[in-house]
C-alpha cells in the first residue's frame, strides 16, 4: 500500500548543494497541479490507466478524472509524482519528473542554550525530501546566527520573521536584545533598528508593494506601521486595553490582518492598510488564542494557528472571516508561528517532547491543505517564529488608485488606501503639514518633558491639551535623567552615560563631560545645573566651564532625586539610604551650606519635587505610593499639610501598578508622574483624586521636565559672572 514516512529528521550539518539547470520537462508548483505526459515509473514500468481495475484496483483518482496513464499526484505525497503500475507484482511507483527551479524559501528562528539561528531551506517540501542524505541530513543554509560567547544578557532571542524574496529583505525581531534587525538576502549585510522598542512586539508583517513593515506591539497595545527603512514609525492602530497578537498583510487586497487576544473575548481583526475601515472577522467562541495570522495569496485565505489551552488547532478562512476550515488539531502543543506555500501549511510547536532516545525536540509539522495528511519535522532547537518567502510574489509598479506609486511621496510613511487617494502618516513626535510634510511644531503654553528611554528621545507634551507630543530631539546613549530651564526658551538638560547635555530643541551641547549623573535639576537664574555623580556619590554644580563639589560623600548615602527652589534658594533631595524605613530628605543653601534634615524614617523617598504657586514641596515616598506635601520653608512631621494615597485600587489600575513611582512633576493643582516600566504618564488631581493617562504612544518614560512659560523667578545678582557663580539669596552670590 502507497504510505508517507510520518517523521524526518532535520540536522543542523550544513552544506549547500549545487542546482543543475536541464532543459527536459519540470513540474512547476506542486507536483499535483502536473498536467504533463509522462507515463512510465522512475524503474520503467509502464503506468495503468487511472479509470481501469486491472491489474490493481486505484483508491486514488487524479482530479482531471484519470482517463490516461499519466503520473499524477491525487494525495498529495510529498515524494512527488507517481502511478499504478501495469506490473502486476508493483502496485503503484513514483515517476522520475524533475522538479522546476524554485527559490521559495521556508525561514524560521530558533534558539538554543547560548545561541540562536535563522534558518533557511526550501519551501517546496517536494525538493526537501530528494536533497536528504541517507543519514537524514538536509539542506539548510544559516541566514542569522548570534554571538555564541555572549551572556544570557547581551545574547540573542529571534522571534517573529518576514520578508520578501522580491525585495531580498528580511525583517526579524531580536526580542532579548530589544531591536528589529534587517538582512539584505543578496549582499548578507545586517542592520539593526529601533532600538529599544522591540523587546514586546509579538509578529511583523512586511507589504512588499509598499515596503511597510507592519507589527504588533503588546506593550503599547497597537499595531504599528514602519517605513522601509524603519527610520519612521507610527500606531496604525490603538487596541487598549486589549493584547494584539498575530500580524499579516496582504499587499495586493491592501489589507492589514490581526488577532486581538482577551480571555473569552478574543477577535481576529481587518482593517485597510491605512488603519480604516476596522472591522472583525471572528470571534468567541469560534477562536480563543490566536498566536500567528498568515495570507495565502494562491488561494486567497487566512491561516491561523489558535490555542486552546490544552492543545493546537490550525484553521483558514476567506478574507471576510467566512468558510472556515480546520486543517489540524494536536493536543499539547502550542504552535507559535504559521506559513503557508502552495498546497501546504508549516507551523511552529514551541511545545517540547522527547524522541525515542530520551532526547529533548522541537516540531515544524507541514500540513496538507487538501488531505489530512501531516509531516512532523524534528528540530534541535527551541522554535520561534517561521515565515515563507515565495518566488512566485514579485513586487510591481502599483499605479493603481490609492498607491503610493500614483501620489507626490510622503516626508514619512505611505499607507495605500482601496479606492482613494494614499495618505501619508506621520512618526510620533511630528505633525502633519498639507498632505505630505511632517514637521515638529512646539506647542506653546507650559509643556511637559519626558524621557522615552525606549526610543532614546525626549517628547514635548502640552500640558493644556496633552495630545500634542512633539519630538524634542534624539540621542545616542540611554538618558538617564531629565531637567528644564524654562527661563532660556524651553531649554532642556538631561544626562546620559557619559556626560551632561543641553539643547533648544534644534542645537545640543554637552555641559559636563566624562561623567555620571543619575539625578540633576536646573537653576532657572543662573543656569548652572545641580546634578548627583552615582559613581563620586557627590552632588556637584556646573556650567560649561566649571563644577565643584558642594555636597561630597560622608554626607550623603543614596541620593534618588534633586529639585531646586528658584525663590527661596534651596536645594533639596531624598536620600533613601539604601534602606527601607530610613529614607530622609534634605535641604541646603543653594552652595551646600546649611544642610538640614527636612523628613526622616521614611520608607522609600524616590522623588521630590518645588510647587512655587502652591509654595509647597512635594515628596514621593515610592515604598507607600504616598504623595508628601508640606510648606518649603518648613521641616519635620508635624509640618506636613497633606499626603496623598495614590496606592488606592482605582488609581493602581491606571498605569503599570506593579511598579514603583520614579519622578513626579506639579503643575498647579496636578501632580504628573510616571512609574518604572511604563509607557503612560499620569495625571493625578490634589482637587478631586481623579487619575487620567496621557502619552500613551510613548514606550518607556523613566524621567519627567515641566516647563512654565510664566514662571516669575528673581534677576540674577551674580551678573555679570567669569566662572562658576552660585546664587544664594536675591542679591548675594558664591563665587567659584
Amino acid at each position: 500500500m502507497k504510505y508517507i514516512i510520518a517523521t524526518l529528521v532535520l540536522s543542523l550539518l550544513l552544506y549547500v548543494s549545487a542546482e543543475n539547470a536541464d532543459d527536459i520537462e519540470c513540474v512547476r508548483g506542486p507536483s499535483s497541479w502536473y498536467q504533463g505526459s509522462m507515463n512510465v515509473t522512475r524503474n520503467g514500468i509502464p503506468c495503468q490507466r487511472w479509470d481501469v481495475q486491472f491489474p490493481h484496483h486505484p483508491n486514488y483518482i487524479p482530479r482531471d478524472g484519470g482517463h490516461h496513464s499519466y503520473c499524477r499526484n491525487p494525495d498529495n505525497d510529498i515524494r512527488g509524482l507517481w502511478c499504478y503500475t501495469s506490473d502486476p507484482e508493483t502496485k503503484w511507483d513514483y515517476c522520475d519528473v524533475a522538479k522546476c527551479h524554485d527559490e521559495s524559501l521556508l525561514v524560521w528562528s530558533d534558539l538554543h542554550d547560548r545561541y540562536a539561528h535563522i534558518l533557511a531551506t526550501h519551501a517546496d517540501p517536494e525538493l526537501i525530501n530528494p536533497a536528504m542524505t541517507s543519514s537524514g541530513h538536509f539542506n539548510l543554509s544559516v541566514l542569522v546566527k548570534s554571538d555564541e560567547t555572549a551572556d544570557y544578557a547581551k545574547s540573542s532571542e529571534f522571534t517573529s520573521i518576514t520578508g520578501s524574496l522580491s525585495k531580498q529583505l528580511l525583517y526579524y525581531v531580536d526580542h532579548r536584545r530589544n531591536y528589529i534587525g534587517k538582512l539584505d538576502l543578496e549582499t548578507s549585510s545586517r542592520s539593526e533598528h529601533l532600538h529599544g522598542v522591540a523587546a514586546n512586539i509579538k509578529a511583523i508583517a512586511f507589504d512588499w508593494m509598499s515596503g511597510n513593515v507592519y507589527w504588533s506591539d503588546a506593550r503599547l497595545k497597537a499595531v504599528l506601521v514602519g517605513d522601509e527603512e524603519l527610520k519612521y514609525h507610527g500606531i496604525l492602530y490603538n487596541s487598549d486595553p486589549d493584547l494584539p497578537c498575530g500580524v499579516a498583510v496582504h499587499p495586493l487586497k491592501r489589507y492589514v490582518f490581526f488577532s486581538i487576544y482577551k480571555p473569552l473575548a478574543s477577535k481576529l481583526m481587518r482593517m485597510e492598510t491605512s488603519g480604516k475601515n476596522l472591522q472583525v472577522l471572528l470571534k468567541f467562541p469560534l477562536i480563543f488564542d490566536v498566536t500567528s495570522v498568515t495570507v495565502d495569496y494562491h488561494d486567497n485565505r487566512l491561516y491561523l494557528s489558535d490555542f486552546w489551552g490544552y492543545g493546537s488547532v490550525v484553521l483558514s478562512t476567506d478574507l471576510n472571516g467566512g468558510n472556515r476550515i480546520q486543517h489540524f488539531y494536536r493536543p499539547g502543543s502550542k504552535f507559535c508561528g504559521i506559513a503557508s506555500h502552495l498546497e501546504y501549511v508549516y507551523v511552529a510547536d514551541e511545545s517540547p517532547e522527547f524522541d525515542h532516545k530520551g532526547e529533548l525536540t522541537y516540531s515544524l509539522y507541514l500540513i496538507s491543505k487538501k488531505f489530512t495528511k501531516t509531516l512532523k519535522y524534528a528540530i534541535d532547537g527551541e522554535p520561534r517564529g517561521i515565515a515563507v518567502l515565495p518566488e512566485f510574489v514579485r513586487a510591481q509598479s502599483d499605479e493603481n488608485i490609492g498607491s503610493c506609486s500614483s501620489s507626490p511621496p510622503c516626508d514619512h510613511i505611505c499607507l495605500p488606501q482601496i479606492n482613494t487617494t494614499r495618505m501619508c502618516l506621520c512618526s510620533l513626535g511630528f505633525v502633519k503639514k498639507g498632505d505630505t510634510q511632517c514637521l515638529r511644531d512646539f506647542p506653546s503654553g507650559p509643556r511637559l518633558f519626558a524621557v522615552d528611554s525606549g526610543r532614546q528621545s525626549i517628547f514635548s507634551i502640552s500640558v493644556t491639551s496633552q495630545t500634542d507630543i512633539t519630538l524634542f530631539t534624539e540621542v545616542e546613549d540611554e538618558i538617564v535623567s531629565l531637567a528644564t530651564n524654562p527661563m532660556r526658551q524651553g531649554e532642556v538638560a538631561w544626562s546620559e552615560r557619559s556626560g551632561i547635555y543641553k539643547s533648544n530643541g534644534k542645537n545640543i551641547t554637552i555641559v559636563v563631560n566624562n561623567v555620571t549623573a543619575s539625578r540633576l535639576d536646573v537653576d532657572t537664574i543662573s543656569g548652572n545645573i545641580y546634578y548627583y555623580d552615582e559613581t563620586e556619590k557627590d552632588i556637584y554644580v556646573a556650567n560649561p566651564t566649571h563644577k565643584v563639589t558642594i555636597l561630597e560623600y560622608d554626607s550623603l548615602s543614596d541620593v534618588t532625586m534633586l529639585a531646586v527652589d528658584v525663590v527661596n534658594r534651596f536645594l533639596f533631595w531624598c536620600d533613601s539610604r539604601s534602606s527601607i524605613g530610613e529614607g530622609q530628605v534634605w535641604r541646603s543653601n543653594m552652595d551646600g551650606s546649611n544642610k538640614s534634615l527636612v523628613l526622616d524614617y521614611l520608607m522609600w523617598p524616590q522623588a521630590v519635587a518645588v510647587a512655587q504657586q502652591r509654595q509647597s514641596l512635594f515628596i514621593m515616598d515610592a515604598e507607600l505610593e504616598q504623595l508628601i506635601e508640606l510648606p518649603l520653608t518648613s521641616s519635620g512631621n508635624d509640618a506636613i499639610t497633606q499626603e496623598y494615597d495614590l496606592s488606592e485600587e482605582a488609581l493602581r489600575k491606571s498605569a503599570a501598578h506593579n511598579n514603583y513611582i520614579v519622578d513626579i512633576k506639579v503643575y498647579n493643582d496636578d501632580v504628573y508622574f510616571v512609574r518604572s516600566g511604563s509607557n503612560v504618564i499620569s495625571k493625578y488631581s490634589l482637587l478631586n483624586a481623579s487619575i487620567e493617562n496621557i502619552g500613551s504612544e510613548l514606550y518607556d518614560v523613566t524621567s519627567l521636565g515641566l516647563h512654565r512659560e510664566s514662571t516669575e523667578v528673581p534677576e540674577n545678582p551674580c551678573s555679570p559672572c567669569d566662572g562658576l557663580c552660585i546664587p544664594t539669596s536675591t542679591i548675594a552670590c558664591t563665587f567659584t
